[in-house]
């Protein structure tokens, strides 16, 4: 037994190393405006340990004693988990490893759809109509001490005035205020996987676990709007934004739950390192029985509300056991899919020759579903620079690249090429017919520039304007193939219209460096990637206070430098107001400005590609929500499946349609929000002056940038 102890004790020890990040280009994570931005090292370890954890069930299990046929389901995936816990560092990461932990901590509000819904773990997404989200007003004495004003609950929307990152101004004794307050409605229903009931105090538990410990991005910003996370009851918790404080992430100010009882003993400090974050206990429909290198062995909760049975009512097979298998090398996943060893494969960061690979065997019975995914690449123009504060030249660069036959050859024409810098998806993406379009024309580019004036006087192939010759320097992430190729077709296209381009790859940890150019804005042109979410977001990087700058102690993501009175004007509307109706026009008037001035050329969405043997059913891919987020409608049938047609090797994954909510099985089934997407609150541009579609992040690890994140991938 102390070797055993010993043994589990360096598995979580050696886990702690392992990265959950590890793709092309890196993505820095948008920081709220005056908070610093921590760049994230993407980590190379390949240390992987194994232990079998012990459960010894407490209480009465809902499960069949009947013996069921062994039916195992095999998925390969390219990244290792380092933890299994819900909370994840940034956004990349729990895309990257959300397949696992959904099956164990299912996400209370999982973004479906264009809407929030329930999985389950809560009975209803709160909303104004069913009156658990609030506006009410409050008191704010000198200290900070926020006090109701009893009779005084608004649910109409309210007046923002704090941006993220700032407290309320005291004018006198006692400040009068408006608060949001949401009230989350926990399933008595749910149990731990050692028999435990889940209650609210393990919401609010977590809550105060991340005071005391960064449980990730996510977890930081919701700190950052809370005054305070409180129980109510048994089953009932209920969030305090800090008073006149709004921001879309409103919505997840719910604290995913962690067993109070197995961690109230453990040192907050303690908690990444400790064995449950390697084999933790959770209350989803499955369980780990089985952790070792490379490989990860679930099986069926017996807690579980509903428990996911050995056969479904079609006669189809459920799985007894789940296996993961980890392994970054494509080749060997996909080889080891063709010979039936995997059941269903999990694919991203695809380069042309893994396409060509996946996509050569048009006789393959193997179905494949391509996603086009929240990352999303763009060039930035530093706007400071003289030349390129001309809108005429920034418009020719657009029509003169050829990002059409770029997505073509690197995603075989799979994902949209981008004309807005909110993403097809996203409920607030305007239609393209009223945005400003770039498509590709050489002829077009060159009589612009042309009829400006901006002509090639030297005979040496580059045009000038004012004496200045147009040469830029583009700088981009190192060791990324993907950002190699946009860099080299960019300067092949750009010469053809008179322009030069010289390419600058940096290191990761230089690019997305708080002191690096980036950030402090000394480029010429930026080409990298943000991550989009659910909600577009947007103030903090199209507003004039996200530019960094050092009086805003270089923090903020409008890294281009665009501050364009009406365009920051309506992305400070888009954020703040309440009703989704408002807001919907906001974005729209953003993206037509956006479009005109073309601060940033978007360029395309990545893409994943799940493939499936021909007898599994029940997949349904989605952009943002997790592979594995209906995992108990899955089902392998007994009868071989037709084989799909060779003509279409790819199939587009599922349209998300605005307004709809899916059905889980098990638990309590999916609801979604009375809008489509509850109406968000708070956040925060610079103008001067696409071919492409209608989000973003940073996340350090996969050279993006999202709404909050960057993307880093290497």
């Amino acid at each position: 037994m102390l070797f055993m102890h010993y043994y589990r004790t360096c598995l979580c020890i050696l886990l702690l190393f392992l990265s959950a990040c590890t793709i092309t280009g890196g993505v820095p994570t948008p920081t709220s405006l005056g908070q610093p931005t921590a760049p994230v090292a993407t980590p190379t370890a390949n240390e992987r340990a194994a232990t079998t954890p012990e459960r010894e069930p407490t209480g009465s299990p809902v499960r069949s004693t009947a013996t069921p046929e062994v039916i195992q389901f095999r998925i390969g995936l390219q990244t290792e988990p380092g933890d299994l816990l819900p909370y994840h560092r940034h956004s990349e990461d729990q895309r990257l490893t959300g397949l696992v932990s959904e099956m164990l901590f299912p996400t209370p509000l999982l973004p479906l759809n264009s809407a929030y819904t329930t999985t389950g773990v809560l009975t209803r997404v709160p909303s104004f109509a069913n009156g658990d989200v609030i506006t009410r007003v409050v008191m704010v004495d000198a200290n900070g001490v926020i006090t109701p004003t009893e009779g005084m609950t608004l649910t109409n929307r309210p007046t923002p005035t704090t941006a993220i990152g700032l407290q309320p101004v005291a004018t006198a004794p006692l400040t009068i205020a408006q608060q949001l307050v949401i009230t989350y409605r926990w399933n008595p229903d749910l149990t731990w996987s050692d028999g435990e009931p889940v209650t609210a105090a393990d919401s609010v538990f977590a809550y105060q676990l991340a005071q005391g410990i960064s449980l990730g991005e996510a977890a930081d910003r919701s700190l950052q709007l809370l005054a305070d996370y409180e129980q109510v009851d048994t089953h009932t918790t209920r969030a305090y934004l800090k008073p006149d404080f709004t921001d879309p992430a409103y919505m997840e100010t719910f604290w995913t739950p962690l067993p109070r009882h197995m961690l109230a003993d453990i040192a907050v400090s303690q908690l990444m390192t400790s064995e449950f974050a390697a084999l933790p206990t959770g209350y989803g429909p499955y369980m780990i029985d089985q952790r070792q290198s490379g490989q990860l062995r679930l099986i069926p909760n017996p807690y579980y509300p509903e428990p996911v049975s050995a056969e479904s009512a079609t006669g189809d097979h459920q799985p007894s056991f789940i296996t993961i298998v980890f392994e970054p090398d494509i080749a060997q996943l996909y080889e080891s899919f063709q010979q039936g060893g995997l059941d269903v494969l999990m694919l991203y960061d695809l380069l042309p020759a893994d396409m060509r690979m996946l996509t050569a065997d048009e006789a393959a019975r193997q179905q494949v579903i391509a996603i086009p995914n929240p990352i999303w690449e763009h060039l930035d123009f530093q706007l400071d620079l003289p030349l390129l504060q001309q809108t005429i030249i920034r418009r020719a660069i657009a029509h003169g690249f050829n990002r059409r036959a770029l997505v073509n050859d690197l995603f075989d024409g799979q994902v949209p090429v981008l004309h807005s810098w909110v993403l097809p998806y996203q409920w607030a993406a305007a239609d393209s017919a009223d945005l400003t379009r770039y498509p590709y024309d050489v002829q077009q580019a060159r009589d612009m520039l042309d009829t400006a004036g901006i002509i090639d006087t030297d005979g040496d192939g580059i045009r000038e304007s004012n004496g200045v010759s147009l040469t830029f320097d583009l700088l981009t992430t190192a060791d990324s193939p993907l950002r190699a190729e946009i860099a080299r077709r960019l300067q092949q296209d750009m010469l053809a219209i008179g322009i030069a381009i010289t390419i600058t790859p940096l290191p990761l940890s230089v690019f997305y460096s708080p002191e690096g150019p980036l950030l402090r804005r000394q480029f010429e042109l930026a080409q990298f990637a943000w991550i989009s979410g659910l909600d577009p977001r947007g103030r903090e990087i199209w507003s004039c206070e996200a530019i960094p700058s050092e009086t805003h102690g270089w923090t903020g993501s409008n890294v281009a430098g665009w501050c364009f009175l009406p365009a920051h004007q309506a992305i400070i509307e888009a954020t703040t107001a309440l009703e989704q109706p408002i807001r919907q026009l906001a974005y729209e008037r953003h993206q037509q400005l956006f479009t005109q001035e073309l601060p940033v050329l978007p360029l395309f969405q990545r893409m994943d590609l799940v493939l499936a043997q021909p007898g599994m059913f029940g997949l349904e891919p989605q952009a943002l929500a997790p592979l594995s987020w209906n995992i108990t409608a899955w089902s392998r049938s007994s009868v071989p499946a037709l084989t799909p047609s060779p003509s279409k090797p790819l199939t587009p994954g599922p349209s998300p349609t605005r307004g709809e909510g899916s059905h889980l099985k098990g638990l309590i089934p999916h609801q979604k929000a009375e809008n489509p997407l509850p109406a968000p609150l708070s956040q925060i541009g610079r103008g001067v002056g696409g071919e492409g579609r209608k989000g973003t992040k940073i996340a350090p690890e996969r050279n993006l940038l999202i709404p909050g994140a960057w993307y880093n991938d290497n």
